[in-house]
């Protein structure tokens, strides 16, 4: 678990507090694209990745990601608030739970054999597709 002081070292960078939730009024899905960053919380190095999330009014969130030594692989999971979930591969490979603001994700997640735990960032690229 992201401790209150990583926690509010990653809010100082200027993530405000406003829930995706917000971002989406309409009935149209929002869309994002994100540049990951996933960090074992125990051993050295980073795994990086590109993502794209479609999340519509519901909450409900679909899409892609791309590490970076690997091919496409499916996403899905919700929103409700600034809470975030999010379930990548086939069979759901690995689960990542966290918050969501401005389209900004920070969370943790660990593999289905739950052999390593890591904390997920996504960063808003700033394209949205």
């Amino acid at each position: 678990m992201l401790s209150a002081f990583a926690l509010a070292g990653l809010l100082s960078f200027g993530l405000p507090a406003l829930a995706v939730e917000n971002t989406v009024t309409s009935g149209d899905p929002v869309h994002f694209q994100y540049n990951t960053r996933l960090i074992p919380r125990f051993s050295a190095g980073e795994y990086d990745g590109q993502m794209r999330l479609v999340i519509d009014a519901n909450g409900i969130v679909s899409g892609t990601y791309v590490p970076s030594d690997g091919g496409p692989r499916p996403v899905t999971g919700g929103v409700t608030g600034d809470k975030i979930w999010l379930d990548f591969g086939a069979g759901n490979q690995w689960h990542v739970t966290g918050t969501i603001r401005n389209g900004h994700i920070v969370g943790f997640s660990s593999s289905t054999k739950g052999l390593e735990t890591y904390t997920f960032v996504a960063n808003v690229t700033g394209a949205r597709y």
